[in-house]
C-alpha cells in the first residue's frame, strides 16, 4: 500500500513538472531579428503618434503597418488609450500662445495708460529674462509677461543672435534700450499694438491645429483596431516574448529609416514562417468628420467724439478704456469721468458664457452688446449712476456667424462726448 501511495505521488510530481516545463517551453522566445522588428514597429508607431511634421497619409500607414507587424509576432496592443503625444504637444502650444496673446495685452494696456515719464519709469524696471523660444518681462508688483521670442524678435527688429554675451544680458539691455526710445518717438504703443496682432494670429494657428488634432487621434485610434483586427498571429506566436539580447533588441538608427528596413524584412518572415497564414485585406471608408464651429476674434476698433467741445476739452480711448475732462456750465465744478473693461475671449464656442465687467467712475453712462448684422442679443445699460459704479455684461453664446460685441462710453446723461469700441468676431467651422 505504502509503495503504490509512493508511486501515485511520483506520478503525480511527474506529470506536474512536464506539465511546467511543456507550458514555459511553449511560449515563443522572438530571435533577435524578429525583437528589432518589433520594437522599429513601436518606434514608428510612436513618431506617427507625436511628429507634428507628417502628413495624414504617412501617419495612417506607419500606424497600420505597427498594428500589423505587432499583432502578427504576438505583441499586445501598443495604442495608447489616453491622448497620443501630438494631441499633448498641440494643446501645450495652444495653452503657451494664449497666455502669450493675453500678457501682450496685458503689456500694451499697462503702458498705454501712462505718461510717458511713467512709462519710462516701467520700462527701467523691468527685468528680462530669455529661455528658449519665450521672453518673460518681470515688472516690480506685477505679474510676470511672457511672450513669444519669436514674435518680439520681428516685430522689433530685434535679433539676440547679434548681442554679446552669448545673447543673454547684452541683448536683454538692448532690448530694454528699444523700448525707452521707442516710448521717447511715441512710437512705442504702436509696435506693441504689432506685437499683440503678431501673437494674436499665432494663437489663433495653435487653436486651429489643436482642434484639427482631436479628431485625428480618434482616426489613427480606429485605423490601428482595423488593421490590428485584421491581421493574424503567426502560428506558434501567440504571447511570444523578446529575445533577451541585451542593446541589441533596442531600436536602432533612426525611426524614419528603420521602417522601411523591418518592412521588408518581415516579408522574408512571412514566407517561412507563416506559409499557412492567410492574408486579409482590409479597407474602409473612414468617412470621419466631426464639424464644430467656434468663434474668433479678428479685431477691435475705437471711436470716439466730442459732442460739445465748450464742455468737453479732452478724451481719449483705448480697447479697454475711456476718459475724460468736463467743464460744465457753471456753477458746476469741472469733473473727470473714466471706464475700464476686461476684454472677451479670443475665441469661445457656442454654450460659452462671455462676462465683461466694465468699471467707471464719475457721470459716464455705460451700453454693452452683443448684435449680429440682424439683431441685439442682449443689452446691458447704465442709465445714471453717480460716482463709482459697475456694469456687469454676462451672455451664454448661441449664434450663427459673424457678430459684434460693443462696449459704448457716454460722457453725462447730455452726451457732451462719447467712446465706442466694437469687438469683431468671426465664425469658423472645423471639419
Amino acid at each position: 500500500m505504502n509503495s503504490n501511495l509512493a508511486l501515485l505521488i511520483k506520478s503525480i510530481v511527474f506529470i506536474f513538472l512536464f506539465t511546467t516545463v511543456f507550458s514555459v517551453s511553449a511560449q515563443h522566445r522572438l530571435n533577435e531579428s524578429e525583437t528589432r522588428w518589433v520594437e522599429e514597429a513601436k518606434s514608428e508607431l510612436e513618431k506617427a503618434l507625436s511628429d507634428p511634421d507628417l502628413s495624414q497619409q504617412e501617419r495612417i500607414a506607419m500606424v497600420e503597418r505597427s498594428a500589423k507587424t505587432l499583432k502578427e509576432y504576438g505583441q499586445p496592443a501598443a495604442f495608447p488609450k489616453g491622448n497620443i503625444s501630438l494631441k499633448d504637444f498641440m494643446e501645450e502650444n495652444y495653452n503657451m500662445a494664449r497666455k502669450q496673446f493675453d500678457d501682450s495685452n496685458t503689456l500694451k494696456q499697462m503702458l498705454a495708460a501712462q505718461i510717458l515719464d511713467q512709462q519710462l519709469k516701467i520700462i527701467n524696471s523691468i527685468q528680462i529674462e530669455v529661455a528658449g523660444e519665450q521672453i518673460k518681462l518681470m515688472i516690480p508688483g506685477k505679474a510676470a509677461v511672457d511672450l513669444s521670442l519669436d514674435a518680439v524678435s520681428t516685430v522689433f527688429k530685434w535679433d539676440i543672435a547679434e548681442g554679446f554675451n552669448n545673447g543673454q544680458r547684452g541683448d536683454v539691455i538692448s532690448l530694454k534700450n528699444k523700448f525707452i526710445q521707442l516710448a521717447k518717438s511715441k512710437e512705442l504703443m504702436r509696435y506693441l499694438e504689432s506685437l499683440y496682432t503678431s501673437q494674436r494670429m499665432s494663437m489663433q494657428q495653435t487653436h486651429t491645429d489643436l482642434n484639427k488634432v482631436m479628431p485625428l487621434q480618434e482616426l489613427l485610434r480606429r485605423r490601428y483596431q482595423m488593421a490590428e483586427a485584421g491581421a493574424f498571429v503567426f502560428k506558434g506566436y501567440e504571447g511570444a516574448v523578446a529575445a533577451n539580447t541585451g542593446s541589441s533588441s533596442k531600436s536602432t538608427g533612426a525611426t524614419s529609416s528603420s521602417s522601411s528596413s523591418y518592412s521588408g524584412q518581415n516579408s522574408t518572415n512571412r514566407s517561412t514562417t507563416a506559409a499557412t497564414k492567410s492574408t486579409t485585406s482590409v479597407s474602409s471608408d473612414d468617412n470621419f468628420k466631426e464639424t464644430k464651429y467656434y468663434f474668433r476674434f479678428v479685431k477691435a476698433s475705437t471711436v470716439k467724439k466730442i459732442n460739445k467741445a465748450m464742455y468737453v476739452p479732452s478724451i481719449s480711448n483705448g480697447v479697454n478704456s475711456m476718459s475724460a475732462s468736463v467743464t460744465p456750465p457753471e456753477p458746476k465744478e469741472p469733473f473727470s469721468v473714466s471706464a475700464n473693461w476686461n476684454s472677451p475671449p479670443a475665441e469661445f464656442y457656442p454654450g460659452e458664457t462671455i462676462t465683461i465687467t466694465a468699471k467707471g467712475n464719475g457721470d459716464v453712462r455705460m451700453d454693452i452688446e452683443a448684435s449680429n448684422a440682424s439683431s441685439v442679443y442682449k443689452m446691458v445699460r447704465d442709465e445714471y449712476v453717480d460716482g463709482n459704479h459697475i456694469v456687469n455684461f454676462s451672455w451664454k453664446v448661441n449664434a450663427w456667424g459673424s457678430f459684434y460685441i460693443t462696449v459704448t462710453s457716454r460722457v453725462t446723461a447730455h452726451v457732451y462726448a462719447w467712446s465706442h469700441t466694437m469687438y469683431e468676431y468671426e465664425m469658423v467651422i472645423i471639419e
